[in-house]
């Protein structure tokens, strides 16, 4: 196994070189070869991580195959889950450790059972184009403007979850048009169906990421814009949470899998690493990775940031009250002074 890099030369690295819309953590830099990390002898654990085949779940893979996983005694195992809502269901019922989900979805869940869900690492934000609204080739749809039809049958727009960034995001596009909601129907869909949805017509608008744009441009799909347009710069969509019962039980786990993540964060910066792994566990052509919009993998959870989501939750109905985000989040050791576990 290769040697891992000191993290506190890297983050020193990451300030100079981060593009615009990354994001430094805080605190002081992990260390590596703390009593969390793999021991001479010692099994790995065995821990299942929630994935879904988009590029939010690509530092998961990178983490894995770059050895940062095994480098902490940590033998990882991805699970393709639908979207957030059923990964936290499997979390909650012991079928897997950690997981991925849409920080919308992670706090109505918050609102719902407080305390149960606490959040590890952040995974992605937006980028400019990587979030898009698509029409099908044809469509007589011009603009966000053109979905209200007074008097007629709803415009309909495909999302992958119900209630998550999705819809938030395409309500905060509406809302810049002068439409609600109310106005328009969004109908669940898988992201891998909505293209097949689209060209039969079953829905009129689908909000796309990658690597769904790029192939469905190419069919001669249009955009209607960027669905991330009205939200902040580098809003933050998803992140890696767990259970808080097995954040307890399990500390050292939880420190290095961050460790693991806080590695593959510095490396994301490298595109050709991302795309790369892209490769492995998406559908996504070689000859296209080149050509994709990406997010930005940010390198720490920052409250601010996440709160500016509860923020726009609640504008939007989401939540009937703020919440709190800095209470969902598991502060790495060397973030909290207390060193390497």
């Amino acid at each position: 196994m290769r040697r891992l890099r000191p993290l506190p030369a890297l983050l020193g690295l990451l300030l100079a070189v981060l593009p615009v819309g990354a994001s430094a953590c805080g605190g002081s830099a992990p260390a590596t070869g703390g009593a969390g990390t793999a021991r001479s002898g010692a099994p790995p654990e065995k821990i299942r991580v929630g994935v879904i085949p988009i590029p939010d779940s690509a530092l998961v893979y990178l983490a894995r195959d770059r050895g940062y996983f095994a480098a902490e005694g940590l033998e990882v195992e991805p699970v393709v889950v639908r979207g957030g809502g059923p990964a936290i269901e499997k979390m909650r019922g012991g079928a897997l450790e950690f997981a991925l989900i849409n920080y919308v979805t992670g706090f109505l869940y918050q609102r719902r059972e407080p305390g149960q869900l606490k959040l590890v690492a952040d995974a992605y934000h937006a980028a400019p184009g990587a979030f898009q609204l698509f029409v099908p080739p044809g469509s007589p749809i011009r603009n966000v403007r053109d979905l209200k039809t007074p008097g007629g049958p709803k415009r309909s727009i495909a999302v992958a979850t119900l209630r998550s960034v999705a819809t938030l995001s395409a309500e905060t596009v509406l809302a810049a048009a002068g439409l609600s909601a109310a106005d328009v129907a969004f109908k669940e869909i898988p992201l891998p169906d909505m293209p097949a949805a689209l060209a039969a017509h079953t829905v009129d608008v689908a909000w796309m990421t990658e690597p769904f744009i790029t192939a469905y441009a190419r069919q001669g799909g249009r955009s209607l814009g960027d669905a991330m347009a009205n939200v902040p710069a580098g809003w933050p969509i998803a992140g890696w949470a767990t259970t808080s019962s097995y954040a307890g039980a399990h500390p050292r786990s939880v420190a290095g899998f961050q460790r693991a993540m806080a590695h593959a964060q510095l490396d994301s910066r490298d595109r050709a690493l991302v795309t790369g792994v892209l490769g492995t566990y998406t559908k996504i052509p070689r000859e296209v990775l080149p050509t994709i919009t990406l997010g930005t993998f940010p390198a720490g959870l920052e409250a601010e940031k996440l709160q500016a989501v509860v923020d726009t939750m609640v504008r939007f109905g989401y939540l009937p009250a703020p919440l709190r985000a800095e209470s969902m989040i598991v502060r790495p050791p060397w973030e909290s002074g207390k060193g390497n576990p």
